[in-house]
């Protein structure tokens, strides 16, 4: 009315700007936990680090990743048949080179893991180094699944200003396996009367 006008930020809505990063994930958060909550399986936490042949560099093993989890995931298959899976990258200050970080849904893992907790960590280090991932990888159950997706979404809500992140371009921080998302809900339409 009075002649000025009124702007406001631009809004992306991506994890990695500076202004909707919040509510990005805070919906990223959401949109995971349902599909976690419906699982019925157990849940296992797994970390996969790099051994010393993945360190050429730091964009290598970032591209790297991918094929070594593909292969880890059909060792992995041919062992327990389908599984879900949510997984995230993470690097620490100190080092520039990533490990992953997943949460994995197998029933027939959860059955072997309580009759023979020690053949299945033998067998996952086992089949971890042929796929070319490091000693220092490791699973476990959990019983707090939200706890630790929370704890992965926090990690893709860091911007790499909050983080070093020496990942290449286009690099998916956050995968999960295929369907396991469900439907996407599409926001409403405000319409003006």
């Amino acid at each position: 009315k009075d002649g000025r006008v009124v702007r406001s930020p631009y809004r992306s809505g991506l994890a990695k700007c500076p202004i909707c990063w919040k509510t990005a994930n805070r919906r990223l958060f959401e949109r995971l936990k349902t599909p976690v909550l419906a699982k019925p399986e157990p849940c296992f936490f797994v970390v996969l680090t790099l051994g010393p042949a993945a360190r050429k560099s730091p964009s290598w093993a970032y591209r790297s990743l991918s094929n070594r989890w593909e292969r880890l995931g059909r060792r992995f298959r041919k062992q327990y048949g389908a599984f879900s899976f949510v997984c995230t990258a993470e690097q620490h200050a100190r080092s520039p080179y990533p490990h992953l970080n997943l949460l994995v849904w197998s029933s027939s893992l959860a059955v072997d893991h309580q009759n023979d907790r020690s053949r299945i960590e033998k067998w996952f280090k086992t089949i971890v180094r042929q796929s070319g991932f490091g000693f220092k990888s490791w699973i476990r159950p959990t019983s707090d699944p939200l706890g630790k997706l929370a704890y992965m979404v926090k990690l893709n809500a860091k911007t790499p200003s909050q983080v070093v992140w020496a990942a290449p371009q286009g690099f998916r921080r956050l995968r999960t396996s295929r369907g396991f998302y469900g439907a996407r809900r599409k926001a409403p339409v405000k319409r003006s009367g």
